[in-house]
């Protein structure tokens, strides 16, 4: 069999997923399914019920799921009814690499039939979970294309679905595609049958010669290997066609248990996956969910808020019109709580709910580092955090239904990124600074097969295309007719109009968007103010005093103010030496004073804490 070169090896994954993906995401944007309010809270596992309320949690998403034994069943069961009480809705959670423990304690010996295989035919191992045991065996990775482990999620799914849950969230739904991606693959014999497969189906005979491979009815992709063990994966032959296999392998998995959900549950409920919206690695499977639910990187230990990927992933998510409720990285949470420090959360629910999206209720998150392995954080007391999401609650007539106003638009071509373009992610943030109220956009890529419409365009004066975004010809075709009805396309920042920016006078580092309600114009306008000066070292924001917003009319859509009001969430004082639980301080809703002009209004800011919405009744 011949050895094809790396050059070679991308181009037949180019034209292969061409021939698979178009077409799999029918109607993407339409195909959408609204569950949660935007002042909904989120959270991210189950807790007691005075976690409930303490934080306004409408609903969990990682609910796990009972075991087989009935007092599991019925704990799992009273559960529900006690969370629905004070007005919580459980999800279930289903986990891949998390089940481990879960499928051995459930199956013993016979689960070592479906472990992932190395190439010498090793078993894996859970990486989080080296050196650990559970009823004698190691903490095994299992395969999701073994017909057992399949099996075994859809009788977890089942459990939790006659008990009444009203979602399902996977962990980790790319399966096995993971440890081929980032350990080199899976070889047991379900791989190695189903790989045989999918040549077979997606390639012609020709084809398939031209790869090296004479006779697919015996090919085996192990023993092909061992050619090849001295190459890297990614230095193997048909390593990028092994992936893509596991890639449609699994998002298949995914659709499997998800359509069992819903056949056993008997109505259309939340669906969600541990894929964060701007994962280079998972558009297949974003059709596949209502909402993301994910961790994101956040970058806590560089102590500021300038690293964080937050912003970029609830710009696409919104995009893809499915909202992302996430949380810090086990890294973050593990680091804040060695340091103690639940001001920088503060920060990050503030940022997830000012842009239209979920900060997961914090009372537990998932904690990791390589000493202390898999732990949790949790806040010392409620009233470090949870007075956030009861701000959120009790002010719900502000988050409800707005959306952003923006008349810039940023492209975000998803084959680019996937190829490495960091050029979005890096623009995303230097809009966000500069105070231009924009959305993202989204265009050529056939993975996720979501193109540039007229209708989208039309509400915009600009839009920006990064110089290395890839474009399908619709997607050029429409930004052609976007500029000769008098849009205008730029590729440099430099050149941006700056017309509907925000300008903050009298201080520094601050963030604000403005967001309506397009349906309902007799609502007011917010602005949200966010304050980006964190300091490290006091846990807390430095509070900016005496400053303007001047807001361009342009926004507002040449209506006049007639009244304007300022809300803020509790103010917490900075830490000190031997700090403990410091009280916070309630601060009251404030009428503002603003001038009005021709082209913007100024509104005059007393002080800024963390948080801050300008509320702006117009006629």
């Amino acid at each position: 069999m011949s050895r094809l070169s790396i050059n070679s090896i991308g181009y037949l994954l180019i034209i292969f997923l061409c021939q698979y993906s178009c077409g799999y995401a029918e109607s993407f944007q339409n195909n959408v399914r609204l569950f949660f309010k935007h002042s909904d809270v989120i959270a991210y596992s189950r807790g007691s019920l005075n976690n409930y309320q303490d934080y306004g949690v409408t609903f969990v998403a990682w609910g796990g799921y009972p075991k087989s034994d009935p007092d599991s069943i019925a704990g799992y069961k009273r559960h529900i009814r006690g969370a629905m009480k004070v007005g919580t809705k459980i999800g279930a959670k289903i986990g891949t690499i998390t089940e481990s423990r879960s499928l051995i304690g459930y199956a013993g010996k016979k689960c070592l039939k479906s472990r992932i295989l190395t190439l010498d035919g090793c078993p894996v191992i859970v990486p989080s979970c080296r050196g650990k045991k559970h009823k004698g065996f190691p903490i095994y990775w299992f395969c999701t294309n073994s017909p057992d482990f399949r099996s075994y999620l859809k009788a977890n799914v089942k459990r939790a679905m006659e008990c009444g849950a009203f979602g399902i969230m996977m962990d980790d739904p790319l399966g096995t595609y993971q440890s081929v991606w980032h350990h080199g693959g899976c070889y047991c014999k379900y791989c190695i049958t189903g790989f045989r497969k999918f040549l077979r189906t997606h390639f012609t005979k020709a084809e398939l010669i031209s790869m090296g491979i004479s006779n697919v009815e015996t090919f085996d992709i192990q023993k092909y290997y061992k050619e090849f063990e001295q190459l890297t994966p990614y230095e193997r032959p048909l390593y990028y066609i092994f992936l893509a296999y596991q890639l449609e392998s699994s998002s298949e998995m995914f659709q499997e248990v998800i359509d069992y959900a819903i056949q056993i549950r008997g109505k259309r409920i939340p669906i969600s996956g541990n894929i964060n919206p701007i994962s280079k690695i998972s558009g297949r499977l974003f059709n596949l969910v209502d909402y993301f639910s994910c961790e994101c990187d956040m970058q806590a230990k560089t102590g500021t808020l300038e690293n964080a990927r937050s912003l970029f992933a609830f710009k696409v998510a919104d995009a893809l019109k499915r909202p992302a409720a996430i949380m810090g990285n086990g890294g973050d949470h593990a680091f804040i709580q060695e340091k103690n420090l639940p001001g920088i959360i503060r920060c990050w629910i503030a940022e997830a709910y000012a842009f239209g999206n979920y900060f997961m209720a914090p009372y537990r998150l998932w904690a990791y580092t390589p000493e202390k392995g898999s732990h949790n954080y949790r806040p010392r007391h409620k009233s470090e955090l949870a007075p956030m999401y009861q701000f959120i609650k009790h002010h719900a007539d502000l988050f409800d239904n707005y959306e952003v106003t923006s008349r810039v638009a940023l492209l975000d071509s998803y084959e680019s990124y996937r190829k490495g373009s960091k050029s979005v992610g890096i623009l995303v943030n230097k809009l966000a600074d500069l105070n231009v109220p924009f959305d993202i956009v989204i265009a050529g890529d056939d993975i996720l097969n979501v193109h540039l419409t007229k209708s989208q365009l039309k509400k915009y004066d600009m839009v920006i295309v990064p110089s290395d975004a890839l474009l399908a010809s619709v997607d050029s075709v429409m930004l052609k007719q976007f500029t000769a009805s008098g849009g205008v396309v730029i590729d440099d920042i430099k050149k941006l109009d700056m017309s509907t920016q925000i300008r903050i006078m009298g201080a520094e580092r601050i963030r604000a968007t403005l967001r309506s309600v397009p349906s309902d114009p007799g609502r007011p306008v917010v602005v949200h103010l966010l304050n980006r000066d964190y300091d490290v070292n006091y846990d807390c924001c430095q509070a900016k005093s005496d400053f303007t917003v001047r807001i361009p009319k342009k926004l507002l859509g040449k209506r006049e103010i007639h009244n304007a009001v300022y809300v803020r969430p509790n103010s917490w004082e900075p830490k000190k030496k031997g700090y403990f639980l410091r009280p916070q301080k309630k601060m009251p809703d404030l009428d503002l004073v603003w001038e009005d002009s021709q082209n913007y209004v100024e509104v005059k800011i007393p002080v800024l804490d963390v948080w801050g919405i300008i509320i702006l009744s117009l006629t």
